[in-house]
Order: structure tokens, then C-alpha cells, then sequence
């Protein structure tokens, strides 16, 4: 599922950029053989494993009330979770 939203938002990418690359016939084939490599196959991978904490900062983010141009306490819960 991941895999497949990634391999969508490059295929926009590169379609909208209107690059030679993106007009050549062969785009799908080479996305999904760059999708292949292990590399890749390994950074899905660990997208996939991350997606339940994402959605979880997420939603607590999210519950921070942040009214726009007063957001300074979501901003500083966040920069405290980007602390290691």
C-alpha cells in the first residue's frame, strides 16, 4: 500500500515537472524496477513499520490547539519530539 502511494506521488512528480524522463513510454517500467531494489524495497519497508507512530504523533499533534498565526505550542511540542 505504501509502496504504491510512493510509486503515485513520483509518478505526479515527474509527470508534472513535464521533464524529458517523464514523457518518455517507459516511466511505469522504470519505477517499478527502481522499486525493486533493495534499497528501495528496504525504505518501504521501514515507511511501513513507521506508520502507526506517524499516525499517532499525528493525531497528537493535531489535538494541540493551534489557531492560525498562534501556533507556538504545537510548534514547541513538536520541536520537543524532534529532540533525541
Amino acid at each position: 500500500m505504501i509502496a504504491l502511494f510512493i510509486t503515485g506521488v513520483v509518478v505526479t512528480a515527474l509527470v508534472s515537472t513535464g521533464s524529458a524522463f517523464a514523457q518518455h513510454t517507459n516511466v511505469a517500467r522504470e519505477i517499478a524496477r527502481v522499486a525493486q531494489q533493495p534499497s528501495m524495497r528496504a525504505a518501504f519497508e521501514a515507511i511501513a513499520e513507521l506508520e502507526p507512530a506517524t499516525r499517532s504523533d499525528h493525531l497528537t499533534l493535531t489535538e494541540i490547539l493551534a489557531p492560525p498565526f498562534a501556533e507556538s505550542a504545537r510548534a514547541e511540542r513538536y520541536d520537543r519530539r524532534l529532540v533525541i
